[in-house]
């Protein structure tokens, strides 16, 4: 049998502001965690199962940015995958389930505040509009002539949180990588998975990944045990579209 191990990439879920929330880091609603809660069971439960993963085990990881809403999405996917009971619809109810916050560390690159965006023209556009715009020029230090960070630039300083996980599933024990993060960094995070298969030019239309990554949204990469052990054949999945990865490439580019 091919030994199997999993890294989920997801952007966070749908948020709220309670109380004691800054208006810059917003809790997720019970909805939301409902939500992607059963995505999760539903995309990677049986895979937890047959792999033989336990809650117990430390078998798997989880990465995030800072923000609460990203460390909560990165909980309630792991919640949803080992299917744990009953199931978790808050923040305080994730945080009761100890062998996952254990496994959760943040990571601030993960997060977005370092990225230098056109604000304007993010409020105009909407932020579909505006990471597709992004992307189509990729190597521009402007957007409509106001100076941000490039695409490109996002990509590269956002390839070394891949290669980590990666590195631990492939070289370690642990099976299951779960990473957490937000618009204008799920969508780079991709571009990177995606070009490394590819053998013609690189990413530079959103439509190549899929689209921009909504709250809630994800895509799994599966790696794969080839029969010389330890050396692992990886592609991406995501709304069943399958997209080659190369782990070699991806180390590659890292090492330069």
């Amino acid at each position: 049998m091919t030994k199997r191990k999993v890294l989920m990439i997801t952007r966070h879920g749908l948020t709220q502001q309670r109380e004691d929330d800054d208006v810059k880091n917003q809790s997720l609603t019970e909805q939301s965690i409902r939500d992607m809660y059963h995505q999760s069971q539903k995309a990677l439960g049986t895979f937890v199962q047959d792999a033989g993963i336990e809650l117990e085990g430390a078998r798997f990881f989880i990465q995030h940015s800072p923000k609460k809403r990203a460390r909560y999405t990165g909980l309630a996917r792991v919640a949803g995958a080992f299917r744990c009971r009953p199931a978790p619809y808050s923040h305080e109810l994730l945080d009761q389930i100890p062998f996952i916050t254990y496994r959760a560390a943040p990571d601030e690159r993960l997060d977005f505040e370092d990225l230098r965006l056109n604000d304007v023209a993010l409020k105009k556009h909407g932020e579909v509009e505006y990471i597709a715009r992004w992307m189509a020029d990729p190597a521009s230090p402007t957007y409509n002539d106001v100076r941000v960070t490039p695409f490109n630039d996002v990509v590269e300083s956002r390839r070394p949180c891949l290669i980590e996980a990666i590195n631990r599933l492939t070289r370690g024990e642990e099976d299951l990588g779960v990473i957490a993060t937000h618009a204008g960094i799920s969508e780079p995070l991709l571009t990177a998975l995606v070009n490394s298969g590819r053998i013609d030019a690189p990413v530079e239309d959103i439509r190549e990944i899929g689209g921009a990554v909504p709250r809630e949204g994800f895509a799994l990469v599966y790696l794969d045990e080839a029969k010389a052990g330890k050396v692992y054949n990886a592609r991406m999945v995501r709304n069943g579209v399958e997209y080659p990865v190369s782990i070699e490439n991806l180390r590659a580019v890292s090492s330069r």
